[in-house]
């Protein structure tokens, strides 16, 4: 497929690698892989990936050099790092080497796949090549819930927040929420406590 997503991981660990490749497989995106990041650049050039999964710690050159080796040849696609640590002033580091967020280990293929689509669909690439199956899932009734909540809002809300106003189960909410935002309607960001994982926070999208 000409426009099919390329994702490309770099980790030191061949099993979190078939493990990306696995996730990336279910939703028709192309993975490019390695073990080393010294090839990371040379495959970037090769392969042009539309989003980068760089591992933190790896044994040669760690991620952070990584991600700072990357951005000395791409500004623009999107780095999101693998990390087990739950620490801001880790997540400060990377963000001003250039990355663009984070999924904390052991990977969850649910918040994996969220946070890849949400940077692509940002930067206008085609990340839902299963959008019609997606969207059979969305009712249109509450889907005027969760919109109408959104627009009168003036801050970014987590799901929690969100999920309790509209009397809406988590999960359905996080559903209706990551379809609003494919389709454009909705922005969301990481914000970054003391400690603890990065909380994902939506606001209704206005243009």
């Amino acid at each position: 497929m000409a426009d099919q997503v390329t994702i490309l991981a770099v980790d030191d660990s061949p099993d979190i690698l078939f493990a990306i490749s696995a996730i990336c497989d279910l939703e028709e995106w192309k993975t490019v892989t390695t073990t080393y990041g010294e090839e990371v650049c040379a495959l970037i050039r090769e392969h042009r990936p539309n989003l980068i999964l760089v591992d933190y710690h790896m044994p040669s050159v760690n991620g952070l050099e990584v991600v700072k080796n990357i951005r000395r040849i791409d500004s623009d696609t999107p780095i999101l790092v693998l990390t087990v640590e739950e620490s801001r002033e880790i997540a400060n580091r990377f963000l001003a080497a250039g990355a663009n967020d984070f999924a904390l280990k052991p990977i969850k293929p649910v918040d994996l796949i969220s946070r890849i689509r949400v940077h692509l669909n940002a930067g206008n690439v085609a990340a839902f090549p299963k959008q019609e199956e997606y969207v059979k899932g969305i009712n249109n009734q509450t889907l005027t819930i969760v919109e109408s909540f959104l627009k009168y809002q003036d801050t970014f809300l987590t799901i929690e927040d969100i999920s309790k106003q509209c009397g809406l189960a988590y999960q359905t909410t996080y559903r209706y929420l990551t379809h609003m935002v494919a389709q454009g309607t909705a922005e969301v960001r990481s914000e970054y406590g003391k400690q603890g994982r990065p909380k994902q926070k939506y606001r209704y999208k206005r243009h």
